[in-house]
C-alpha cells in the first residue's frame, strides 16, 4: 500500500506594526519540513496581498481566510497532522478549540496560557533569557527555549560563519525588517552623515516600507558617502557578507547576522522588543546612544570579543530538533 502524505498546516501573520519577521520564518521551517519529510505542506494566513505574495514567491502552497469562523472551518475541514502557529499570545479560546481538529499543536513564540493546549512550544527568544533548555512542564508540554531554536533561511545555513574580518570598518548594512515601522533606517543613515569618515552604505529596504520620502531626502543630503539602495532582495546573505557592519532590529535579521559572524547592531523598534531583548549585550534604545561612531569602532575593533560572545547562543544551530517536533518525521 502507497504512504499517505502527512499534512501540516503552518500559520502565521504579518502587517505593517507586526513586522514581517515570522512570515518569512515560517516559510523557512515549512522548506525545511518539505525537505526531510514526506508530507503536504500549507501556508494560512489573513494577512494583506503583498504579503500573500511573499509567500507565494517562496514556492509555498497558500490558503487565505477572512476571519477566525473561517480559519476553524479550514482547519476543521482538512483535518492537519500538524497545525503550527507562529504568533505570540495565542488565545486559550483558540487553542483549546482547534485543538479537537488536528493531531499535534505547536505553538512558536508563545507564552500565554494557550500553551497549556500545545504538545509542542519553540520560544527561541521571548520569555528564555537567552538561555537554551528543552523541558517539559506539568501539563505534558513540550518546550525548546533559547537562540539555538531560531529558524534561519537554508542560504544562512549553507554560509554560516564566512564573514572574513579585514579590519577596515567601510561598509555599512542598513537592515531594518519587513516594516520598519520606526522608520529607523532613516534615522540612523542621518546619524551615519555625519561620520567624519566616508563609508560606503548600502540600504535594504523591506515589502512594508512606508518612508519612501523621508528616507530620499536624507539620503540627498549626504554629501560625503556612497549610498545603494536595495529592496525585496532574494540574495541578503551575498549583501551582509559584502559588508563590514550592520544596523539591524532584535529580529531575524541580526540573528541571520551572528550566524554569518558579522558584527551587527541592533535598535529596537518598541518597547516590547526592548523588554524581550534586554539579555542580549548588542542592542540599544535608539534615542539612548549619543555617539554612533564610538558605538561602531568600539564593536568593530573588539571582534574576537564579540565572537566568543555571540558563539555562546548556538543561534539556529538546533534545526533538526525542530523539524522533527513541528512535524511526523521520525
Amino acid at each position: 500500500m502507497e504512504k499517505l502524505k502527512s499534512k501540516i498546516f503552518l500559520y502565521a501573520e504579518g502587517s505593517f506594526k507586526l513586522g514581517l519577521g515570522n512570515i518569512y520564518r515560517t516559510i523557512a521551517l515549512g522548506k525545511e519540513i518539505l525537505k526531510k519529510c514526506f508530507t503536504e505542506v500549507y501556508f494560512i494566513t489573513s494577512s494583506d496581498i503583498y504579503i500573500q505574495d511573499i509567500i507565494r514567491k517562496a514556492s509555498m502552497s497558500i490558503i487565505v481566510f477572512k476571519d477566525y469562523n473561517q480559519f476553524f472551518d479550514i482547519v476543521k475541514a482538512n483535518n492537519p497532522d500538524v497545525l503550527i502557529i507562529d504568533q505570540t499570545n495565542i488565545s486559550v479560546e483558540l487553542a483549546k478549540h482547534i485543538r479537537t481538529y488536528v493531531k499535534k499543536l505547536v505553538h512558536i513564540g508563545n507564552v500565554s496560557k494557550a500553551n497549556e493546549f500545545a504538545d509542542v512550544v519553540i520560544n527561541a527568544i521571548i520569555g528564555t533569557n537567552y538561555k537554551n533548555k528543552v523541558r517539559v512542564d506539568e501539563f505534558n508540554t513540550k518546550y525548546l527555549e533559547g537562540p539555538k531554536y531560531l529558524s534561519l533561511r537554508d542560504e544562512f545555513y549553507d554560509k554560516e560563519g564566512s564573514y572574513k574580518y579585514t579590519g577596515e570598518l567601510n561598509k555599512i548594512l542598513l537592515s531594518f525588517g519587513g516594516t520598519d515601522q520606526a522608520n529607523l533606517t532613516t534615522k540612523v543613515l542621518r546619524n551615519l552623515n555625519r561620520l567624519s569618515t566616508r563609508k560606503k552604505i548600502y540600504i535594504i529596504k523591506g515589502a512594508g516600507f512606508k518612508f519612501d520620502n523621508e528616507l530620499f531626502k536624507e539620503i540627498q543630503k549626504n554629501k560625503k558617502h556612497i549610498v545603494k539602495v536595495f529592496k525585496n532582495v532574494s540574495n541578503m546573505s551575498e549583501i551582509m557578507l559584502k559588508s563590514d557592519l550592520i544596523f539591524t532590529s532584535p529580529g531575524t535579521t541580526l540573528y541571520e547576522a551572528c550566524s554569518l559572524k558579522i558584527p551587527a547592531i541592533a535598535f529596537c523598534q518598541t518597547k516590547e522588543q526592548k523588554n524581550m531583548h534586554k539579555d542580549y549585550k548588542f542592542v540599544f534604545d535608539f534615542y539612548e546612544v549619543n555617539n554612533f561612531e564610538k558605538v561602531m569602532i568600539d564593536l568593530y575593533e573588539s571582534y574576537d570579543s564579540y565572537l566568543q560572545y555571540i558563539n555562546k547562543f548556538h543561534f539556529g544551530e538546533g534545526k533538526k530538533e525542530i523539524v522533527k517536533e513541528c512535524s511526523t518525521c521520525n
